[in-house]
């Protein structure tokens, strides 16, 4: 036992799938794995590896790149392309390129063109978050998508370091 949580952080915690919990001095981050006899489980992440958590098949997530899918239908790995984001200003100056890597999927994510967008630890509000100023913070979004070949999708897993993170 690493720590024990009120239970409105627990539920964040799962929804999130990832979450830092102060552990003595130290902050470390753990995933949600299952539950198991009525408990939760979550694993240690290795930060040295992931520095924002796990998403499905232990790919590491993303920020701005990374959906969440329904997959059933998206494989893990698949590129979508949001022609409205290209141009996009994210935190770190870069431009946005409109491309998505499935990295991760979710109890509530559920059919085709739907998709939870990661954004790391930045708050969803507005005037920090370039995703949410887009509109993607919301379920009623419709923006036009397309899913990339796999040709195609190539050099973008490897300039993103799929299924881990860009040097």
């Amino acid at each position: 036992l690493l720590a024990t949580v009120c239970p409105s952080f627990l539920k964040f915690c799962i929804l999130q799938g990832t979450c830092k919990v102060l552990v003595g001095s130290n902050f470390i981050l753990l995933h949600y794995s299952q539950v198991s006899n009525n408990e939760y489980i979550f694993t240690r992440v290795d930060e040295s590896v992931c520095h924002y958590g796990y998403g499905t098949k232990k790919a590491c997530v993303d920020p701005y790149y990374s959906v969440a899918a329904d997959l059933s239908i998206y494989k893990a790995g698949t590129v979508i392309f949001i022609p409205a984001l290209v141009g996009l200003l994210l935190p770190d100056a870069t431009l946005h390129a409109g491309y998505f890597i499935v990295r991760d999927t979710g109890s509530a994510i559920r059919g085709y063109g739907r998709f939870d967008f990661f954004t790391g630890f930045t708050p969803l509000d507005k005037r920090f978050n370039p995703l949410t100023k887009a509109g993607l913070a919301w379920k009623g979004t419709n923006l036009p998508f397309f899913v990339v070949s796999e040709e195609e999708a190539a050099p973008i897993l490897k300039s993103r370091n799929y299924p881990l993170l860009p040097e």
